[in-house]
């Protein structure tokens, strides 16, 4: 499915919910598009990233920023609905829709080989919903992370995020990252 098909497939399953979408401004690329969306009648509620890529279609709802949790719920039904009717990428990855009621975490770590050996970096976002809660980067791994590399840096900024929520009450959250196998 192409992105132009996405995005129309999406403004129409949300029209049937009484939710207006209509391009939004441009994403610079051919993998990512912006649906402004509203309800009939009503205020702006925000906007909608889609893409398109390796990966298969992902919907990415973080600029929502004026959504009643109602709306966004019906929202997420339709991506549920639309993406569930999509095959899934080459590499056999589906989409998949972000609860914004859990906290997220998102982390990423990389190792780059330097003329004088490795450097490491890792950073981390915390959010709730719309909302960012905390961030955090650095190069600084605990030691024996660097065998390691890649690994070493996205469980150490993992680590550090995790901490973080400890220490801050927050109990029950959701880790995105993107190495496999961790």
């Amino acid at each position: 499915m192409t992105l132009q098909e996405l995005a129309d497939a999406m403004t129409s399953g949300l029209q049937e919910q009484g939710i207006i979408a209509m391009s939004g401004p441009s994403m610079n690329n051919q993998y990512a598009a912006k649906l402004l969306v509203q309800m009939q009648n009503g205020p702006s509620l925000g906007a909608l990233k889609l893409y398109v890529g390796k990966r298969g279609p992902t919907l990415v709802p973080d600029e929502l920023h004026s959504c009643p949790p109602d709306v966004r719920s019906r929202i997420l039904e339709v991506w549920e609905r639309i993406s569930g009717r999509l095959s899934t990428s080459p590499g056999g990855r589906d989409s998949f829709a972000i609860d914004l009621s859990v906290i997220q975490v998102w982390v990423d770590g990389a190792c780059l080989q330097a003329p004088l050996g490795y450097r490491f970096g890792w950073a981390f976002v915390i959010q709730q919903g719309d909302r960012e809660l905390h961030r955090d980067s650095g190069s600084l791994l605990q030691s024996g992370a660097f065998e390691h590399r890649n690994v070493g840096a996205e469980l150490e900024a993992a680590t550090r995020a995790l901490t973080w929520c400890l220490l801050n009450g927050y109990k029950q959250v959701t880790v995105y990252h993107d190495y496999n196998g961790i």
